[in-house]
C-alpha cells in the first residue's frame, strides 16, 4: 500500500476537503485533530465527528458519485498518510483477498461514521422538539418555567393578541 500513499501535513484550520467536491483519495490520521463537518448556510458547519490520530477520514472516493459527502478542516497541526483512490481501488481489483480484506475494513469506518451521525441527529431533533414544545407553551401563555401544556388544550384557548 506504501505505493499507493504519500506522508501530508495540514496546518491548523486547513480545508482538507470540501463536501460536494471530488473525491479521489483517503486519509490515515497519525497526529493531531480534523472535524468532520456538514456545511449549513444558517448557522455555519455542523460538527458530525472529530477525528484523531488512528482514524480513517474519507470513504467517498470508494462509491459512486465520488464526491465528499461531509467537508473536513484540521483543528490543530494534523500528519496523515494520504492514500490515492484510483491506485488503491486497482489493486483491490488485481489482488481479491486484499481487496476483501480492505472492504471490511473500510464498511466498519462507514458503519461507526454512521452510528455517530445517528446519534447526532437523535440529539438535535430532541433539541428541536424540546424548542417546539418551549414555542407552544409560551404562545398559549404559560410563562411558567418547564410545563408544557397538551396541544389540545392550547387549541382551544382563544387567540393571543399581538
Amino acid at each position: 500500500m506504501q505505493a499507493c500513499s504519500v506522508q501530508s501535513e495540514f496546518a491548523e484550520g486547513s480545508t482538507i476537503f470540501r463536501a460536494g467536491e471530488p473525491a479521489n483519495r483517503f486519509y490515515l490520521i497519525q497526529s493531531g485533530r480534523i472535524a468532520l463537518e456538514i456545511p449549513t448556510e444558517a448557522r455555519g458547519p455542523f460538527l458530525v465527528e472529530m477525528l484523531g490520530p488512528g482514524d480513517v477520514l474519507g470513504w467517498s472516493w470508494f462509491f459512486k458519485p465520488f464526491v465528499w459527502q461531509f467537508s473536513a478542516r484540521s483543528v490543530e497541526k494534523t500528519s496523515v498518510q494520504c492514500f490515492y483512490g484510483k491506485r488503491l481501488q486497482e489493486l483491490c481489483e488485481a489482488q481479491p483477498e486484499f481487496g476483501y480484506e480492505f472492504l471490511k475494513r473500510l464498511s466498519e469506518v462507514i458503519v461507526r461514521r454512521l452510528s455517530v451521525t445517528r446519534r447526532q441527529l437523535k440529539e438535535v431533533s430532541g433539541i428541536a422538539l424540546r424548542s417546539q414544545q418551549e414555542a407552544i407553551r409560551l404562545a398559549c401563555g404559560d410563562t411558567r418555567p418547564k410545563k408544557i401544556p397538551k396541544l389540545a388544550n392550547c387549541l382551544a384557548s382563544p387567540p393571543l393578541d399581538f
